[in-house]
Parts: C-alpha cells; sequence; structure tokens
C-alpha cells in the first residue's frame, strides 16, 4: 500500500493471514510485478556489494514467473 512503511505492510498481511487460518479458511495471495530496476535500486540502497547486486541483476533479468497446478499453468 501506497504511503506505508514496508513493515506496517508486512504486519497487516500477516495479521489479515492469521484471522483467517484461526477460522480455518483459505486465504490467495497474489504479487504485483516489481521492476528489477527498482530492486537493485533499493538493494544498492542498503549497500549490497557491487558483486552481489551484480550477481542478483544476472539472475533476475529476462525471467518469468508462472504457477503450475494440477495440470494448469497460468501465464508469464
Amino acid at each position: 500500500m501506497r504511503n506505508r512503511s514496508t513493515i506496517s505492510n508486512i504486519a497487516e498481511i500477516i495479521q489479515e493471514i492469521a484471522e483467517v487460518l484461526d477460522k480455518r479458511g483459505q486465504m490467495d495471495v497474489v504479487f504485483d510485478k516489481i521492476s528489477l530496476q527498482r530492486i537493485i535500486g533499493k538493494l544498492q540502497h542498503f549497500t549490497f556489494s557491487n558483486h552481489l547486486l551484480d550477481l542478483i541483476s544476472s539472475y533476475l533479468h529476462d525471467r518469468n514467473q508462472y504457477v503450475s497446478y494440477n495440470g494448469f499453468k497460468s501465464s508469464p
């Protein structure tokens, strides 16, 4: 959520998940995509070494992710 810290967002989602699980319910979570440049920028801010940043960047560059379940496959 905009204008909220990562910590407060994590605390909020953990609270919601806990409430659903306490009631033996189900919760589905969908994550939006984030640009590689934004990830690298955040890691630079936390003073990760250039070698590690290069490794992470190389690993994540041109990668796609999908979900496969019970013979069904989502789009990337």
